[in-house]
């Protein structure tokens, strides 16, 4: 992919830790943009081939008047969204972020499954016409998955109501059925899925996941769907402040 053809992303007054960030985002597909404060990332949006829709910023307070140059900023792009990233402030530096305008947050660690639902959640705008896939949120979730080749451990890269993405480096075939043995927090769920995708070396490798496969649940009980539902809904918020 080109550089002209990435999601550009401000990266604003993040000093030191600016060069980690941008190769995160490198790695993921967006296009880092450096400015020092929100002036100079305003003076950036005309020099630029496409909008810039979302910025991450420092916890710390980097900014002399931070209300005033982020409204000044979002007036100016005509649309921002704001992401905090870094170590996890107090209670009330995360009430001054909120009544800043900042929405989303990542403390760390994070790994790149939850910078790039963080992105995906910030950028979507309805008013575009983006559509909004059921949430499938990023994990650290083990489980264990059942065939007629026996039974091996899991990750779990992602997890929606409706399937998951499953690492491991022994995919099944797509279209194999597999039960999967998931515990969540106050529920121990036995799921039966079916293989819609896989991830394996070769030249259809995607870069941008782990070895693994999809899967989507099939037969799901109203008791494990509403179980899942909620766990998603509690993981997602966990990235809002």
């Amino acid at each position: 992919m080109r550089g002209g053809d990435r999601e550009p992303i401000f990266l604003i007054a993040l000093g030191d830790q600016h060069d980690g960030y941008s190769q995160r985002l490198v790695d993921l597909g967006y296009r880092p943009v450096r400015a020092d404060d929100a002036l100079a990332a305003s003076l950036l949006l005309a020099r630029l081939d496409r909008p810039v829709r979302a910025a991450i910023l420092p916890t710390e307070n980097a900014f002399l008047d931070r209300p005033t140059e982020l409204a000044r900023l979002a007036h100016d792009s005509g649309s921002m969204r704001y992401i905090v990233a870094g170590k996890q402030p107090n209670a009330d530096e995360i009430d001054g972020m909120r009544r800043d305008g900042v929405r989303f947050c990542l403390w760390e660690p994070f790994n790149n499954s939850e910078l790039r639902f963080v992105i995906n959640r910030a950028l979507f705008d309805s008013t575009r016409g983006d559509v909004r896939d059921r949430t499938r949120v990023p994990t650290h979730l083990a489980a264990r998955v059942r065939n007629g080749a026996g039974e091996r451990q899991v990750g779990v890269y992602n997890l929606s109501a409706n399937g998951a993405f499953l690492e491991t480096r022994r995919s099944s075939l797509k279209g194999g059925r597999l039960r999967v043995s998931l515990s969540i927090p106050g529920n121990d769920l036995e799921l039966c899925a079916e293989v819609t995708s896989t991830n394996v070396p070769g030249n259809l490798k995607r870069g941008n996941l782990p070895m693994g496969m999809g899967v989507e649940f099939v037969d799901l009980d109203a008791e494990s769907r509403a179980a899942l539902e909620g766990f998603v809904a509690q993981r997602a918020s966990s990235f809002e402040l």
